[in-house]
Order: structure tokens, then sequence, then C-alpha cells
């Protein structure tokens, strides 16, 4: 097996981490801690690494964060909200023809976020349900079937 994922025409599967910094401190998760806005990647440095990712066989990737949906307060340095640099990453990287997953923690998504995600060409949506109360897990409920549709 290993030799086939080595072989050049094979399907590879990544993990991109975006922005660290999150509106969550979950009791397992170090990424907030390690978030320093000056160490974040630009968008245009993202973007490098999605075609390096492209251009080094993958065509299948999920990007992750932090929280990779947040909007003002969490900025990257360039002023972009996290979902704006998210967003153009997707676009980029559904052009080049690739699979795109996206994690969330759901708390900032709404139905204009997942209609410009779609838009840009976003194939998953992934909520990642680790610290909900019952009421905030029913809401993430409902946005998944708002995305399903």
């Amino acid at each position: 097996m290993a030799n086939n994922f080595l072989s050049p025409d094979t399907h590879r599967y990544a993990t991109l981490e975006g922005n660290r910094d999150c509106n969550r401190r979950c009791s397992y998760c170090n990424v907030p801690n390690q978030y320093s806005r000056e160490n974040e990647s630009t968008l245009d440095e993202t973007l490098q690494k999605v075609d390096w990712l492209y251009d080094n066989g993958f065509r299948f990737f999920s990007y992750i964060g932090g929280e990779t949906l947040a909007y003002e307060p969490f900025v990257t340095k360039e002023g972009l909200t996290f979902f704006d640099h998210t967003r153009e990453v997707v676009r980029h990287a559904h052009k080049k023809g690739m699979v795109v997953g996206v994690v969330t923690n759901g708390d900032f998504v709404n139905e204009r976020m997942i209609r410009e995600l779609s838009d840009a060409g976003l194939d998953s949506l992934t909520f990642s349900l680790h610290s909900l109360t019952r009421d905030q897990l029913n809401e993430r409920v409902n946005l998944a079937r708002v995305t399903a549709e």
C-alpha cells in the first residue's frame, strides 16, 4: 500500500492548518494557546501551500484551524476575517480541481456563509461538536441541515 501512495498518479489527502486562533478554549486543544497573528500565513502564503499540495499530487484536503470561519474580531495580519481567508483558500483550491473540506466549531456559521462557501466550491463542511451544550448542539444540527440542502 505504501508503494501505491508514492506513485505519481495516486490521489493524496492532506490536512492544511490555517489561522490558529479560536473563540473557544477547549480543554483538549492547545491550538489557540500557540496563536500569534504575526506568525500566521498571509493569504498569498496559504495559496502557495495549496499550490504546493497540488503540484505534489494532493487532490483532497481538509482545512482546519483554530476556528476557520470566525469573523471579527478574528482577523489576519492582513485584516481579513478568518472566514474571508478560508473562503479564498477554498476558491483557489476549487479552481485547481481539488476537493476541499473545512472543519469548524460552527459558532460563527450562518446561511450566508454556507452559500458563499458553496459558491466558492466547498465540498464538505465538518462541524466539530466536542464542547457544546444541548442547545448549541441542536443549533449546529440545524445548520448542518441547511448545509445539506
